[in-house]
């Protein structure tokens, strides 16, 4: 009885280890970590005795459930896919096999509840991967290897051609452009979707324009093949085509914009002929305008100081809407007298688009410049100008304001204040005068030759009104370069004088302080207010 019982257990054993393979053997691939069924490792099974004379009913567990993935490849017309290279992976784990002459494969003793990832490929058609679990009950009782299935799974074949004509808008060939083409669908899984499977996957080619502009794409499916997948009435069996922008001579501007268009395969099952693809023109429609400036004074927007503030060193840039035409630039620089020229260098960049200036010394903080430009657009010959100004400094480092000069312009040439000569206070940088009334200014000096000093109009000391000082900022005054826009800003603050001769030397005073209101007075290009009295002899100026 007891021989009966070993008997039944061999048995058992030798039925449990029995398996087979509906493909060829995979190989274990050397950094493979998974149980190869080349080697049939299979999970070791629990012992199992049985005493002599009693009859015993044994269950045979394995201590590590397995699992099988299976599937089968075929081509458009059903025929099976024999040497299609099979890859399983886990993360770092690799199995390979092919597949066999009926076009199925098979991996055994794998891990139950595996993730996995099964890549198909095979020279001149589609490839594919596609993830697989197996089932995490796999081995339990009753008995039996879970099989995850893969496909049956047709792939494309990869020996058709697609033409296209390619020509600039002015009917030129496009010679030397390069055109890309995206094929979809490329391979469907017949156990998903409905007739012809859930199609998918992807095939791209690049090829370049003869001298005819003849573009020809190869290595791709032919309109049959795709027509096959999905079917002749179906939709989204396409050939996506795109042509980038073409740059002839490589000189970052293009000649040519570029475009993409899509191909059904069923109208090109119909007529196979070359499809004529005109390039839109690259030149742009509209006129010449500046998108984008660190100078918005030049384009007529915000004439704030701080958003025209550039650092000492920092270039002015413009970005145009266009291309520009190097040859037609015409760039000038200038002192906040509008007088004198200061020299610079230009350039342009990003395909002409771009304009930058750069002053050959560089620009002081605390100080006004003007600019003028002109440009013509590259792509239809649009002219575009303007005139603004800058202020040197950095936004974040205000310069404290300094202490101002006093000049007056002698038309008598006798070194004389007479009357109806203007008096000019000089400050170190650009003031702005906000709000009213204007600020007064008086002398030390006895105007109505009574013996007393600050009992008349203009005299310091008087508590009255003196003589009213006007912003004298340089516009159009003879010897500019070119007229210039106002800033508000400015260095001349002036009074035209009225009073008996004075002597170079007397005393002038700015009250600022009598400017009570705080939305009255003068201010820095930094915005820092001037409050207290400023004084300065008289001395003679340009």
């Amino acid at each position: 009885m007891r021989l009966r019982a070993v008997c039944l257990s061999v048995v058992s054993l030798m039925l449990l280890n029995c398996g087979g393979s509906t493909g060829q053997d995979p190989s274990v691939h050397p950094d493979a970590l998974l149980p190869s069924s080349e080697t049939g490792d299979l999970p070791a099974l629990a012992e199992v005795t049985a005493d002599a004379g009693t009859p015993t009913s044994t269950v045979q567990e394995p201590s590590t459930p397995v699992g099988t993935v299976s599937g089968q490849v075929f081509d458009t017309r059903f025929v099976p896919l024999s040497g299609v290279d099979v890859t399983l992976s886990s993360g770092p784990r690799l199995l390979t096999t092919t597949t066999a002459a009926d076009g199925t494969f098979a991996f055994e003793g794998l891990p139950a509840g595996a993730e996995l990832l099964v890549s198909l490929q095979k020279a001149g058609y589609a490839a594919t991967r596609v993830p697989v679990t197996i089932n995490a009950q796999a081995g339990a009782f009753p008995l039996g290897n879970a099989n995850a299935l893969v496909g049956p799974l047709m792939l494309a074949k990869l020996d058709g051609s697609v033409r296209v004509a390619l020509f600039t808008s002015e009917g030129r060939p496009a010679r030397g452009a390069r055109a890309f083409i995206e094929a979809t669908p490329v391979w469907s899984d017949l156990t998903r979707g409905g007739a012809h499977g859930e199609l998918g996957g992807a095939v791209f080619a690049e090829a370049t324009a003869d001298n005819d502009g003849l573009v020809t794409f190869t290595g791709i499916p032919s309109p049959e093949e795709l027509s096959r997948l999905g079917g002749l009435g179906a939709s989204g069996l396409t050939y996506v085509i795109t042509v980038p922008a073409l740059d002839t001579n490589a000189d970052g501007s293009v000649e040519s914009s570029g475009l993409t268009t899509a191909l059904a395969a069923r109208d090109l099952l119909q007529d196979a002929s070359a499809r004529i693809l005109v390039l839109p023109a690259a030149r742009a429609t509209g006129s010449l305008s500046v998108v984008s400036t660190n100078v918005p004074s030049l384009t007529g927007g915000s004439p704030l100081p701080s958003e025209n503030m550039l650092r000492p060193g920092e270039p002015l840039q413009l970005v145009f809407s266009q291309a520009v035409q190097p040859s037609s630039l015409l760039v000038r620089m200038t002192d906040e007298t509008g007088k004198q020229s200061l020299a610079i260098t230009t350039s342009l960049g990003m395909g002409g688009q771009v304009l930058t200036i750069t002053p050959t010394a560089t620009t002081a903080a605390g100080r006004e410049y003007n600019v003028q430009v002109r440009a013509v657009s590259l792509d239809n010959g649009t002219t575009w100008s303007g005139t603004g100004f800058f202020f040197g400094g950095d936004v974040l480092a205000a310069l404290p304001p300094g202490a101002p000069v006093v000049k007056f312009t002698d038309l008598n040439a006798n070194n004389i204040l007479n009357a109806g000569e203007t008096v000019q206070f000089l400050f170190d940088q650009p003031v702005g005068q906000f709000g009213s009334p204007s600020p007064q200014a008086f002398v030390e000096a006895d105007l109505n030759a009574n013996g007393f000093l600050g009992d008349y109009t203009g005299e310091h000391g008087y508590s009255g009104a003196g003589f009213s000082v006007f912003r004298s900022e340089p516009m159009s005054e003879p010897g500019v370069l070119f007229p210039l826009v106002s800033s508000g800003y400015t260095t001349r603050y002036a009074f035209t004088y009225s009073g008996p001769n004075l002597a170079v030397g007397t005393r002038v005073h700015l009250a600022l302080s009598r400017l009570t209101s705080p939305g009255v007075g003068l201010q820095t290009t930094w915005g820092q207010p001037l409050v207290s009295d400023v004084q300065a002899p008289l001395s003679v100026g340009p």
